[in-house]
């Protein structure tokens, strides 16, 4: 589907649907996916790349299990993170009311091993425990950050630091 507004997309049995430069606006139900911009059913699987999506009362997308539907873009009036593929977070602007999803600028990985994905590092940092120590780093030659390293995490012991090393 692409540069058309529709009212809702459905897909079932074993389809793959690539979503890309639509608008859907689906139905303002109030059953659990009576309002769905976009719902997947059975072994179908339907990804969004970009869009806008406006959904019912419950949800703006609806799937079988998570796998069903892989967001990596597009605009939701209701928060899309459950869906978004690794490396992609929704970031939300409140002016608007809405969350636009972009590639993350962060990652954090829990003590059970689970990592969450944000759109910019000062989220990854709002989001681990108060008063926690992360180290950010980044590589010259990296687009984006490496993982922030809880404090806790780090093994050894600074000997002597070099003030403003790299910065010449």
């Amino acid at each position: 589907a692409g540069g058309m507004t529709v009212n809702t997309i459905n897909v079932s049995g074993n389809s793959k649907v690539t979503v890309e430069n639509v608008t859907v606006y689906g139905p303002k139900g109030t059953g659990a996916d009576a309002g769905a911009a976009v719902a997947s059913r059975d072994t179908a699987a339907v990804t969004i790349k970009s869009g806008n999506f406006s959904g019912g009362v419950l949800n703006t997308l609806s799937g079988a299990s998570k796998n069903n539907i892989v967001v990596t873009g597009g605009t939701y009036d209701q928060n899309p993170g459950e869906f978004c593929e690794d490396r992609y977070a929704p970031a939300y602007d409140s002016a608007k009311g809405t969350w636009t999803v972009v590639e993350a600028a962060a990652s954090v990985t829990g003590a059970d091993n689970v990592r969450a994905y944000y759109p910019t590092v000062a989220d990854a940092v709002k989001a681990t425990d108060n008063g926690e120590t992360l180290y950010v780093t980044k590589g010259d030659a990296n687009d984006m950050p490496d993982p922030p390293v809880r404090y806790g995490s780090v093994i050894g012991t600074p000997v002597f630091s070099i003030p403003f090393l790299g910065y010449f």
